[in-house]
């Protein structure tokens, strides 16, 4: 299987793979949804760093990786350093993924 830069396609497997990162991550943001959470976290609740385990008599433990700790349902978060909100790439990950899809030097920027 050989590698091609994203200029390299042609417009329909361009859009073909840009539908197909757009499904992925919509199935990504649904696995996110906790209905029994809603905001009763505050900014937790749509965290990355938010991990909720549901048992099958018992409810459920929200738990935050980022600082190593259960969190209090009680007590709803409205301010922390560490938040970044779930589904989101940081710029320097961006930077790679652009990198490396296509790192012709002549051509600078996204292309159409």
């Amino acid at each position: 299987m050989s590698i091609k830069k994203l200029s390299e396609l042609d417009k329909k497997d361009r859009t073909d793979i840009s539908q197909a990162f757009v499904k992925e991550g919509e199935k990504l943001e649904e696995t996110y949804d906790h209905p029994k959470l809603g905001d009763s976290l505050g900014m937790c609740s749509d965290c990355k760093f938010c991990a909720v385990t549901e048992f099958e008599f018992k409810g459920y433990v929200v738990y935050c990786n980022y600082h190593d700790k259960a969190m209090n349902q009680k007590d709803r978060v409205v301010r922390c350093n560490s938040y970044t909100k779930r589904g989101q790439i940081s710029l320097y990950d961006m930077q790679n993924i652009a990198w490396i899809i296509d790192n012709d030097p002549k051509v600078v920027g996204f292309i159409k």
